[in-house]
C-alpha cells in the first residue's frame, strides 16, 4: 500500500519538474539603479564556454516611489 503523503509529494514533484529549467542556474542581483544590460550580457557571454547550458534566473525588484 502506498502512503498518500508519498503519493502526493511525488505527484507535486513531477508537476513542478516541468517548470524547472535544465542546466546550471545563474542568478543576477543588483540595486534599484543597476540596469547596465551591456555589462550583464558581456559577463554572461564570458561564462558561456564553461557553462554552455546555463539558465538565467532573475528576480523582480519593486521600484521605490520617489
Amino acid at each position: 500500500m502506498i502512503d498518500s503523503r508519498d503519493f502526493l509529494a511525488a505527484k507535486k514533484r513531477a508537476e513542478n519538474q516541468v517548470l524547472v529549467p535544465t542546466g546550471q542556474k545563474v542568478a543576477l542581483t543588483g540595486g534599484l539603479d543597476f540596469n547596465d544590460h551591456r555589462l550583464i550580457w558581456a559577463k554572461l557571454t564570458r561564462c558561456t564556454p564553461s557553462m554552455p547550458t546555463w539558465c538565467c534566473c532573475t528576480a523582480d525588484t519593486p521600484r521605490v516611489p520617489s
